[in-house]
């Protein structure tokens, strides 16, 4: 009888621990955090432009004139809240003065960093910096000129969300410097509606 119970002693399988459950990793971030989606931009601008030629001597001014934009907005650094994206748009405007048409073709590429305002997330203050150039027609006078720009800007009601085309609208002033011999000197009132892509 004692081999016996040493026997069934020996054989009595032992409790097998249980594994402890693995950790819950929270995938979904604040939106403030996540990465922003490429972006088609809808932009009207209201500009004054003074455009002028210092090897003719031929100054053409515009009053105010409707420019609206087609952009692209591509978001590639992230760091925290702070975002960095580089834009790049055309537009085309028109106007009448005295009898005289001018029409304009702005092509611009700029770089923006953008962050949000903690307790405001529905509103992102940004600042672009840019450059490019501007095709001038009016009446039998043509004219290529080049510029800098500065943009401060506010995007309201941001969206993120995937599959949420609406990615809000922006309100901005940009200042336009010319460089080169024929000069554009101008400010802009700047309205947008952001498209997720």
């Amino acid at each position: 009888m004692i081999l016996t119970s040493a026997a069934q002693a020996e054989v009595t399988p032992r409790p097998i621990p249980e594994s402890p459950a693995p950790p819950v990793i929270e995938t979904d971030a604040p939106d403030r955090y996540k990465q922003e989606r490429p972006q088609i931009v809808a932009e009207l601008s209201m500009m004054s432009p003074t455009i002028t030629d210092k090897a003719t001597q031929t100054e053409l001014l515009a009053g105010g004139i409707p420019v609206g934009f087609a952009a692209f907005r591509y978001p590639f650094l992230r760091r925290g809240e702070w975002q960095t994206a580089v834009i790049a748009k055309v537009g085309f405007g028109a106007n009448t003065v005295d009898t005289r048409r001018m029409q304009i073709l702005p092509l611009v590429g700029s770089f923006e960093i953008s962050r949000p305002i903690e307790g405001l997330p529905f509103l992102k203050p940004a600042i672009a910096v840019g450059a490019g150039s501007l095709y001038t027609v009016q009446e039998s006078e043509r004219m290529w000129t080049q510029f800098l720009n500065v943009r401060p800007s506010v995007l309201f009601m941001q969206n993120t969300s995937p599959g949420d085309w609406f990615g809000g609208f922006s309100f901005g002033l940009t200042r336009w410097w010319g460089i080169g011999p024929s000069r554009v000197s101008s400010w802009s009132v700047d309205t947008g509606i952001y498209f997720n892509l």
